[in-house]
């Protein structure tokens, strides 16, 4: 089970950062506290980093230099065109495959 619950992990987690990222832009370690608090089993702070290179790799997400309350600049991320449109899929996958479980 701990198997289905990784991959099951694994391949949502860059669908809830995009949803995150979708209202407004986030830094990494900001993302990974909210997670924390409202879907504890959903990441790692080992996840996150993973997960926010390879979205920016891919052109879902673009980073970009703000600011902090301690003074320093931090690495905000906001989701780009392509992102949108690949969580649009995502959720439109998704429904479906949820409605196929719920009928069995």
């Amino acid at each position: 089970m701990e198997k289905v619950k990784s991959d099951l992990r694994r391949a949502i987690l860059p669908f809830l950062i995009l949803s995150l990222l979708k209202e407004k832009p986030w830094y990494a370690y900001g993302v990974a506290l909210h997670l924390q608090k409202i879907a504890p089993n959903a990441c790692r702070n080992c996840d996150i980093s993973t997960v926010f290179t390879r979205l920016a790799k891919d052109g879902l997400i673009s980073p970009t230099n703000g600011p902090s309350p301690q003074g320093k600049c931090r690495l905000y991320y906001q989701i780009t065109p392509s992102g949108a449109n690949a969580l649009e899929q995502f959720y439109e996958e998704f429904n479906l495959w949820h409605t196929y479980v719920m009928e069995v």
